[in-house]
């Protein structure tokens, strides 16, 4: 039901120096194979605001027509973050964001949780080597339940799962109607349609290896994801019960799993004063039956920063993804949803580090 597009984002961050030897204080990226500098504690604040004043990658233009009902309006966010090396070769970080989706003129909020805990293993074996490192991580998404009232975005949002396509809520001479082609019955209620009980739970592996010299880290890796998602669309009994006389079920269990493979590059080059991280990731999903529209993925990111003191840092980067948020909210996507996401997806970031 949903599709996303966002075109610029404001970060605040408080974490650690692009420093590393055996181990370095971890960044906005958190895939390298090198752990966390042990007995150092990297807090993460964050906050997001995506809009339309900045399209950077002239993305919405080219992808999507503002003045459809489809088009989705702000995102803002918040993010707290926690990484910790308990020592040398060992280390845990822990992510809680909120995204607020404003989508047909109502919000929608998910909630995320991720948490992981990397083992690095054979780091001093080879000179610049990095070793092996093992990530065994879980994330959820939540969305708080969702409603619509409004009889224009309920026409919008249902359109895409009823078999009837004349089938339609009217409003005429004060009243409300469900009408079809050879019907029309009255509604004593005003109708609503929602999506209730909707999260997704991730449980994910992810290998990592590289080399690091004293101005560069290049890791490569891969992994697997494992999601089951809950996702069911729901609606008032009247609306329900008028849809049925119809021969249209409008309450769906969406419910399902799927797998995610993945595989990528990251990296970082250090200047005097002047950082750059970056990183490539490739995604190929398997769906069941018939939801396999769209079933992989590519993301690029590129991050810049600037010493501005010994423990301060300034950076600004961006976000591109080829398929929209596909893999990244995974209960997003679904049978009804699925031919949006085939649009491209980015946003532009910047923002403040600091390492105590």
């Amino acid at each position: 039901m949903v599709k996303l597009l966002s075109n610029k984002s404001l970060y605040l961050i408080l974490c650690g120096m692009p420093l590393w030897g055996n181990n370095f204080d971890y960044i906005s990226g958190d895939i390298h194979t090198l752990t966390q500098t042990p007995d150092k504690v990297g807090i993460n604040l964050e906050y997001i605001l995506l809009n339309d004043t900045v399209d950077v990658l002239n993305l919405k233009d080219k992808e999507f027509d503002a003045k459809t009902s489809n088009a989705i309006g702000d995102l803002s966010g918040e993010k707290i973050g926690l990484t910790y090396g308990f020592n040398d070769t060992l280390m845990m970080r822990y992510n809680l964001s909120r995204q607020n989706l404003e989508y047909n003129n109502n919000k929608m909020n998910n909630t995320k949780n991720e948490f992981f805990v990397r083992k690095n293993f054979l780091q001093n074996d080879k000179k610049n080597f990095s070793g092996i490192s093992l990530d065994v991580g879980a994330i959820s998404n939540q969305l708080g339940n969702y409603y619509i009232s409004n009889i224009d975005d309920i026409n919008e949002v249902s359109k895409r799962y009823y078999v009837d396509k004349s089938y339609k809520l009217q409003k005429s001479n004060g009243n409300l109607y469900a009408v079809s082609e050879n019907s029309s019955t009255a509604l004593s209620y005003q109708p609503w349609v929602g999506i209730e009980d909707t999260n997704d739970m991730n449980f994910y592996f992810r290998a990592i290896t590289g080399l690091n010299t004293e101005n560069d880290m290049i890791d490569i890796f891969l992994g697997v994801k494992k999601t089951k998602i809950s996702n069911k669309l729901v609606a008032n009994k009247e609306l329900v019960d008028v849809a049925k006389s119809h021969n249209i079920e409008i309450e769906k269990d969406l419910s399902r799993s799927e797998i995610n493979y993945f595989a990528g590059f990251s990296g970082r080059h250090q200047w005097d004063f002047l950082g750059i991280e970056y990183l490539y990731k490739y995604d190929r999903f398997q769906r069941d039956s018939g939801l396999d529209y769209v079933n992989f993925n590519h993301t690029v990111d590129i991050t810049f920063d600037w010493q501005l003191e010994e423990n301060l840092f300034l950076y600004m980067g961006g976000r591109a993804m080829y398929r929209q948020l596909n893999g990244e909210i995974p209960y997003l996507y679904n049978q009804y949803s699925q031919t949006t996401y085939d649009h491209e997806y980015g946003y532009s970031k910047f923002g403040l580090i600091y390492n105590f």
